[in-house]
């Protein structure tokens, strides 16, 4: 392990711990203790967290102010950011009061407004309830854009003042293309938008009367037809679409996904289960393909004037092999002897191809 790679991570394993007592939360003195005694350090949230009486869990994730999120980001690894735990900090918010009304109540052609959203937020609603989702805050390059678009949901960020415009049940459109909002759309506004919908829907029709087609140019010849993927909700296309297999995985989004780097372990099950909902039709992984606008909060890359063509792709795989060799026994783990296709993203010549190659196969 590199120097800067020792730097990105804690010198033992870290619990940030929000709350409370130990009979009300049950995380507190005696948890605090058990935890350092297996070599964590723990660092409370809210001060003095273990010694406040009164407080439920969900109450003490919920209370914690941002000035304690800042307290805390001190102690986690440098690319860790504020986002990152905010947004853990919602999952598990999630994962004890369960399912939100906006959750349970959304019908399909939902539109969700909100401040903000995280990826993994964004992964709790069902892909069939949402048409669109309209943001206060957010960037085009965000992960929760990223995870939007590769659902192939229309996402607008920065639309001012929209949690304070809009109830909810009021009529809304969202047009993904231009990034127009039409809250309460005059008829005319909603009846030219119908027609682009029908225009739409007569497409897709026509498009699917000719799935079981073969797929052949004039001359006769066959042309393999297929999908693009990140995710695993992306697999039910494979079968909608007719598609002969996934031509790209881009497997960056499950590692964007997570608030840590993903183990070997997680990395084969994730791609096994991939191949299963294949059921051996082809898919082919394209190694991590981060920087530029695809970072990860747990990896620091550092500041270029033209981060497009800098130190991305498989620069950052030849720079930092271990990441590489791990994804390559992952994948090769989960193949269990099935047929494997990989790919290297941004390859500039030859021989950063076959040092890839090499690494790879080691």
């Amino acid at each position: 392990m590199t120097d800067t790679e020792n730097q990105s991570q804690p010198d033992s394993p870290t619990v940030a711990i929000i709350g409370a007592s130990a009979d009300r939360s049950k995380f507190g003195n005696q948890s605090v203790r058990a935890h350092q005694q297996q070599g964590y350090t723990v660092y409370p949230v809210h001060p003095k967290a273990s010694e406040i009486e009164g407080l439920t869990v969900y109450s003490s994730i919920n209370d914690v102010p941002d000035g304690q999120l800042n307290r805390v980001s001190l102690y986690l690894p440098p690319a860790i950011g504020i986002t990152v735990l905010d947004d853990i900090a919602k999952r598990l918010l999630r994962r004890l009061l369960g399912p939100s009304e906006a959750q349970e109540g959304a019908k399909r052609g939902s539109i969700l407004v909100a401040r903000g959203i995280g990826p993994g937020e964004l992964l709790d609603y069902p892909r069939e309830t949402l048409a669109g989702i309209v943001l206060e805050d957010g960037a085009v390059a965000s992960h929760a854009t990223i995870v939007a678009r590769a659902l192939d949901i229309p996402l607008i960020v920065q639309a001012r003042g929209i949690t304070r415009e809009v109830e909810t049940g009021q009529m809304m459109i969202a047009n993904g293309e231009q990034g127009h909002v039409h809250v309460r759309p005059r008829p005319d506004v909603v009846s030219v938008y119908e027609e682009k919908l029908a225009l739409r829907t007569q497409a897709r029709m026509a498009y699917e009367a000719l799935r079981d087609q073969p797929a052949l140019t004039s001359d006769g010849a066959k042309v393999e037809l297929m999908i693009n993927a990140g995710l695993s909700a992306d697999l039910p296309s494979l079968t909608e679409s007719g598609a002969e297999g996934v031509g790209l995985l881009r497997t960056e989004l499950h590692f964007m996904l997570n608030s840590s780097m993903p183990t070997r372990e997680d990395q084969s099950n994730f791609y096994s289960h991939i191949l299963d909902k294949a059921e051996g039709r082809p898919v082919t992984f394209r190694t991590l393909d981060i920087g530029s606008d695809k970072v990860l909060p747990y990896f620091k890359q550092p500041h270029e004037e033209n981060p497009a063509l800098g130190w991305r792709a498989i620069r950052i795989a030849l720079d930092r092999p271990v990441i590489l060799k791990m994804q390559a026994q992952a994948l090769l783990r989960a193949s269990k002897g099935r047929p494997l296709r990989v790919m290297f993203p941004m390859v500039a010549d030859c021989m950063e191809f076959m040092r890839a190659r090499d690494l790879f196969l080691e």
